[in-house]
């Protein structure tokens, strides 16, 4: 299943906003926004209690040619959980440029996020756009258990961390191992 918009010409695409209680995304289906041609693709602005995005679905806003992708913003009142994968692909939040085109930016805001046992929340730039960034806010827990990605951070986790721990009132609960080795506390 897929619930989207985009832009295929020199028009930007429309926005697809999502306002419930309760948003969940599970079995492969697609939450996206795609920029084909020259225009801006659409955003994507979900406004949840709870987003719940599982069994390899997707909430993407991606440029495909030279327009910019468009931007995707989650704010919940609750929790945004990313969680696993299933069908081959990992269950994610993104915003990314696959040709010429610039990703768009991500922002996440809940009391808590959590990505899990393999799923994603990315900015990427695959072609030669830029890719855009990721902006988080967690006022109580952040958690990003074992196998779980924030794609585009890469070694500036611990940076991320550490000035998490510093007095930005957020618990972080991170689960990585590397070669079998823990090397940060999990939740």
């Amino acid at each position: 299943s897929a619930l989207g918009g985009g832009s295929s010409g020199s028009g930007a695409g429309g926005t697809v906003s999502i306002r419930a209680p309760l948003v969940r995304v599970d079995d492969g289906a697609i939450v996206t926004s795609v920029a084909r041609g020259e225009g801006r693709g659409g955003s994507i602005s979900i406004e949840a209690g709870e987003l719940l995005v599982l069994g390899g679905a997707a909430v993407t806003a991606s440029s495909q040619g030279p327009g910019t992708a468009g931007d995707v913003t989650v704010n919940a009142s609750g929790r945004i959980r990313v969680d696993g994968g299933g069908y081959g692909f990992s269950s994610g939040i993104a915003a990314e440029s696959l040709a010429a085109g610039d990703g768009g930016q991500l922002v996440l805001s809940a009391p808590t996020i959590e990505v899990r046992d393999g799923a994603l929340v990315t900015t990427q730039a695959f072609g030669t756009g830029t890719a855009g960034s990721i902006r988080m806010t967690a006022a109580d827990t952040l958690v990003v258990a074992p196998a779980g990605e924030w794609a585009g951070l890469g070694d500036r986790l611990n940076d991320i961390v550490r000035v998490g721990l510093l007095g930005l009132g957020v618990l972080i609960a991170l689960g990585l191992v590397d070669e079998g080795r823990r090397l940060l506390g999990s939740e």
